[in-house]
């Protein structure tokens, strides 16, 4: 009923079925939940797409990887579109680029390396817990002092 009452109404739900039930329902629920924790799941585009960077696959060679797998039985790696948009995610907005150079807006940079972080940060986190951060930022040519820019932002927003 505590478990309930503080909102975390899967334990539970789970804590009721293994309590209720026979004698032996507790050790089959835990016999299961152990073989499922052992099963693959696919991976999300961005860990497909940090598999090919990190072991410097080519497109073949993920497509054979992949294919290799597949036929096994294991559907570990998702298509090779489900990893080009992660990959298209990656980059900043306003990318511009010329035979000559390639340049993007440096808020534009800021802000998407925020989100990022942010992303990232928040499978781990619990959605319940709110929490104001502040990204502090440094750039410039070499990094010799009075000759660099120092931007923070707090929650998305240059202050």
């Amino acid at each position: 009923m505590k478990l309930r009452d503080e909102g975390d109404e899967a334990t539970s739900k789970l804590l009721k079925e293994v309590t209720t039930w026979t004698p032996t329902r507790a050790r089959r629920v835990l016999s299961r939940w152990r073989k499922t924790d052992h099963i693959q799941s696919q991976l999300s585009g961005e860990e497909a797409l940090s598999l090919i960077i990190s072991s410097e696959l080519t497109k073949r060679q993920y497509k054979i990887l992949r294919e290799t797998a597949k036929n096994h039985g294991h559907m570990l790696y998702p298509s090779y579109e489900i990893v080009r948009k992660a990959k298209y995610a990656a980059y900043p907005d306003g990318i511009r680029v010329t035979e000559d150079f390639c340049e993007v807006d440096l808020q534009a940079l800021v802000l998407h390396t925020a989100s990022r972080i942010v992303a990232s940060v928040s499978t781990v986190l619990s959605s319940r817990k709110k929490i104001n951060s502040t990204l502090i930022c440094k750039y410039g040519f070499d990094g010799s002092s009075g000759h660099s820019i120092k931007t923070a932002l707090a929650n998305g927003r240059q202050v």
